[in-house]
């Protein structure tokens, strides 16, 4: 079972759009996903857009469906039949300045077996690298780059410990069983970094 997801605006704000199969327990997926907005007489639902959407949910949802930013089977097509949409929400245009993941990451994560949720999850967080690095050739960034990054997403955007592990253990796999030669990058551990709140002036 798949759950199918785009990035929409809807009444000026952003948000993350789920069109979610018969099959999967609606009650489940409001417990997982509290702030989701279900959309009445629908089986889809509207929940608040943040950054990194994708892993986020491909984490919430682990073990319950898959999910996927790919558009639905059948959907582009009634829509370019149907015309202009109607109903508030628009597709956010696709950057031309995408992250170009290296193939072989993909390719070495299937040889190893990895999961599709997982595979996913990893080419999320690889991207993200990469475009954070300003889409830099990736054998090209050292120790010094791979801890400022994830610096960044201990103190600028609060992320939890075990998401940034998440995001080291995508970018180890790279370095250490797709790059040749492999190298090690040692980044300090979570809680090696401590996360700085921002002062409030007035």
């Amino acid at each position: 079972m798949t759950i199918y997801c785009e990035p929409v605006t809807h009444l000026g704000r952003k948000w993350v759009r789920l069109d979610i199969a018969d099959e999967i327990p609606a009650a489940e997926i409001k417990t997982r996903l509290p702030s989701l907005h279900w959309r009445a007489g629908s089986h889809e639902g509207l929940m608040p857009w943040r950054e990194n959407w994708l892993a986020y949910l491909q984490a919430k949802l682990d073990g319950l469906a898959e999910v996927s930013d790919a558009p639905q089977p059948g959907r582009r097509a009634k829509r370019s039949a149907d015309g202009p949409r109607t109903d508030g929400l628009k597709r956010r245009r696709s950057s031309s300045q995408s992250p170009a993941l290296p193939p072989e990451y993909l390719e070495q994560l299937r040889q190893r077996n990895y999961s599709e949720a997982t595979i996913r999850v990893y080419v999320s967080h690889f991207n993200l690298l990469l475009a954070h690095t300003r889409h830099r050739p990736p054998q090209e960034l050292g120790p010094a780059e791979i801890q400022a990054y994830l610096e960044y997403l201990s103190v600028e955007k609060g992320v939890s410990g075990s998401y940034r592990n998440q995001a080291m253990s995508a970018i180890k796999f790279y370095f250490e069983q797709v790059l040749t030669p492999a190298r090690e990058i040692c980044p300090p551990a979570a809680g090696d970094i401590k996360t700085m709140k921002k002062k409030t002036t007035f």
